[in-house]
């Protein structure tokens, strides 16, 4: 037999119940409403757009500093790389000019010292102190019997006097220290000071016994550098002045 279900009348309470929850509904949607219809809310609205458009813009700002500093950051390294580059190539340009000089000034002393070593012994003589002339001093040529191993003796204006010993040798024949220690003993007790000159070079030993004694050396590429101060200020760095040329 079916059972037959009635629908439950509501009682007091439930319809207590009822009125209470729609009464707090109908005040949710009147203080919803207020709040829509109120200062507050058009103002977070209005901040809610501007938000909305200036955090993007600062985000671009932020993004575009960024990359310009990143730009100008790798421009500047870039940049001081190719300054470097620029700096070491001009570096090396000068390197090889100076090589390619002293290469031209090598040759040079090389002709002009062998320029010399042809010269006769005793126009050798005549020409060291006519190098000496051409500064100032009174240079005299002493005779070959009577030099005591003083080829030239120069007299400057204050009436001191130096002894040069010449030695025309070849590019091997390296003076030693016995040949300077005889010079020095054949002035040193008759002449203020020293000059020895040689076409070819002077040992280490003759070189520290001559700084010892105040001993002026001159080898050949100091006697050519000598030169140069008499040559014609237009020539070009090939023939050197002659014998006669000094003389005169």
């Amino acid at each position: 037999m079916a059972r037959r279900f009635r629908r439950k009348n509501p009682g007091v309470e439930e319809i207590f119940l009822f009125f209470i929850v729609a009464g707090i509904g109908i005040y949710v949607l009147k203080e919803a409403a207020d709040f829509l219809l109120s200062d507050a809310f058009i103002t977070i609205g209005k901040t809610l757009i501007k938000a909305a458009i200036v955090i993007p813009l600062v985000c671009f700002g932020i993004v575009a500093v960024a990359s310009l500093i990143y730009v100008l950051s790798h421009y500047y390294d870039e940049r001081k790389v190719k300054l470097r580059r620029e700096e070491i190539e001009k570096k090396i340009q000068e390197q090889k000019q100076r090589e390619a000089a002293d290469r031209q000034e090598r040759a040079f002393r090389s002709r002009a010292i062998a320029d010399l070593r042809r010269m006769d012994p005793e126009d050798f003589e005549h020409y060291v102190a006519a190098l000496y002339k051409r500064q100032g001093y009174s240079a005299e040529v002493t005779q070959r019997s009577k030099d005591e191993g003083v080829d030239v003796i120069l007299t400057d204006k204050l009436g001191r006097r130096t002894a040069i010993q010449v030695k025309r040798y070849r590019e091997t024949g390296n003076i030693g220290r016995p040949i300077v220690q005889g010079f020095f003993g054949s002035y040193s007790t008759k002449y203020d000071a020293g000059i020895f000159v040689t076409t070819s070079d002077f040992t280490a030993e003759a070189i520290t016994y001559a700084q010892e004694n105040n001993i002026q050396l001159i080898n050949g590429v100091g006697l050519s550098r000598l030169r140069d101060k008499f040559e014609p200020k237009d020539s070009q760095l090939t023939e050197a002045l002659s014998i006669e040329q000094l003389v005169a």
